[in-house]
């Protein structure tokens, strides 16, 4: 299968698709954060559209088969984590609007303590890496990562704990876990492991 990759350009690669992508990595940590999935789905490409946050165009390479996008991979240095740590807030208020942002508020606390932030300024964090079903088991998701690896000496990501099939992925390409972050939800446990690159 001829894959391409590119940076996302909102001329040309489709922000819904891309959207989508990014909720179907983790859809539970997505939903606590940003609400059920179309509702998700709207913000995060509102998000896509605006310059100081996780999900700003520069941060995302699209793999594209036939012209179309079938996977993506979002990810930024650790320094970048901490400028948007503290500089996104405007973004997401402009895309949530004030009554969704002040319905999400509570969970906030929950989404900080699942969310790893302890990265090295040179570390290159993956915040999202997604392929459609449809593309799945056909290396589109290893040639997004072999190519941040290459790109990278250092990698951190977070990968649900209930995500086997992605913890065995990083996993075969090197990375090994480093950390866990789990909390208590509506009588579940939810979070993530950190991964790394040994």
């Amino acid at each position: 299968m001829d894959i391409r990759l590119e940076p996302y350009d909102p001329e040309r690669h489709d922000t819904e698709t891309i959207a989508t992508l990014i909720f179907e990595a983790d859809p539970e940590t997505m939903a606590l954060g940003f609400g059920p999935r179309e509702k998700a789905v709207k913000i995060i490409s509102r998000l896509m559209g605006l310059e100081n946050n996780q999900y700003a165009a520069e941060n995302i390479t699209c793999a594209l088969h036939d012209g179309k996008v079938v996977g993506i991979i979002v990810g930024f240095s650790g320094s970048k984590m901490r400028y948007y740590e503290k500089e996104s807030g405007q973004d997401y208020f402009r895309s949530f609007g004030v009554w969704h942002m002040l319905k999400l508020l509570p969970r906030a606390s929950t989404l900080q303590k699942i969310v790893t932030t302890d990265m090295a300024d040179e570390e290159y964090c993956i915040f999202s890496l997604s392929v459609l079903p449809a593309y799945r088991s056909q290396g589109i998701g290893s040639q997004l990562l072999r190519s941040a690896l290459q790109e990278h000496d250092r990698i951190a990501l977070d990968v649900s704990i209930d995500n086997e099939a992605a913890q065995h992925f990083y996993e075969r390409h090197g990375l090994v876990r480093n950390g866990e972050s789990t909390v208590m939800y509506k009588g579940k446990r939810i979070g993530n492991y950190t991964m790394r690159t040994a």
